[in-house]
């Protein structure tokens, strides 16, 4: 969940970064040595988007053949670098990498955290460890936007790498493999090693039943025409679809990447744009 966590800072990263790219503010401290025009800006905030567009495009593949736990690992490398491109970044192309590299991993988080948490929580925490992706991503948000508005780029790019090699060397050294891709690769004794590690040994038989029967159903539906065939997944992929594209539609990205410039240019003489995106942010992870 710590890769939700720099996700959450990604996703925000724009609103108080933003006014110190363009000279609103702290111009003195601008890494590119000058005001970035507002196509540049354009870019270094879609670039994001555009990254965690083709992040889940790889994850699918990856995580089937090297396991869920590898395919974290692998996609929490782009998210390392971004921030060290960030670190010493001077020109818009450096901004331009290191966001899209940024994106790539943010990809992860939506595609393959979610059914990994899922798979290694017991039943009747499954609910609950699920929601943990979610207040951490938030928390993310409101993270940046507290702090950023009184630190430099490189400050938060310092703070966004050292959550990143801890999740690394957590995931490397703690984080065990999910027991489904053990047992769809027929490493049983893996898989109950693996549960037997989490204190799951007396419904142990049980819970392997259960994965062995998961399992072979995804093999024998996990084709892309069942999406399209199978009525229950039809209503799902409508809805997910459709929320998403209403999110989209009703500009919710646009107002994350630029809610700051949005409230500092309307001319509110009352609170300043950094504190009203504070008590927004706050409000929101509440």
């Amino acid at each position: 969940n710590l890769m939700a966590l720099i996700t959450g800072i990604g996703y925000s990263w724009s609103s108080p970064c933003i006014p110190k790219l363009n000279g609103s503010v702290d111009s003195d401290r601008n890494p590119l040595g000058r005001p970035a025009t507002l196509q540049e800006i354009s870019w270094i905030t879609s670039l994001h988007a555009l990254g965690s567009l083709c992040g889940p495009l790889f994850t699918g593949v990856v995580s089937r053949k090297l396991g869920k736990k590898l395919t974290l690992i692998i996609f929490s490398i782009p998210q390392v670098a971004s921030s060290i491109i960030l670190i010493f970044a001077y020109n818009v192309t450096h901004f331009y990498i290191s966001r899209f590299l940024l994106g790539i991993g943010t990809g992860c988080v939506f595609s393959v955290i979610p059914s990994y948490i899922g798979e290694i929580s017991p039943t009747y925490m499954r609910g609950r460890t699920s929601m943990l992706n979610s207040v951490l991503l938030t928390a993310g948000q409101t993270l940046v936007l507290i702090i950023g508005p009184f630190v430099t780029i490189r400050t938060i790019a310092v703070m966004t790498l050292l959550v990143s090699i801890v999740f690394l060397f957590t995931c490397v050294c703690y984080v065990p493999e999910s027991p489904y891709f053990y047992i769809m690769n027929g490493k049983i004794e893996e898989a109950k090693k693996t549960l037997s590690s989490w204190g799951r040994r007396e419904s142990l038989d049980k819970e392997l039943l259960e994965i062995t029967t998961i399992c072979e159903q995804s093999a024998t539906e996990q084709s892309f025409k069942a999406l399209f065939s199978l009525k229950i997944l039809k209503k799902c992929l409508v809805i997910s679809l459709g929320l998403v594209t209403l999110q989209s539609l009703v500009g919710n990205p646009a107002i994350v990447a630029y809610q700051q410039t949005i409230i500092d240019t309307s001319k509110n003489n009352y609170i300043s744009g950094d504190t009203s995106v504070m008590i927004i942010s706050i409000m929101q992870l509440i």
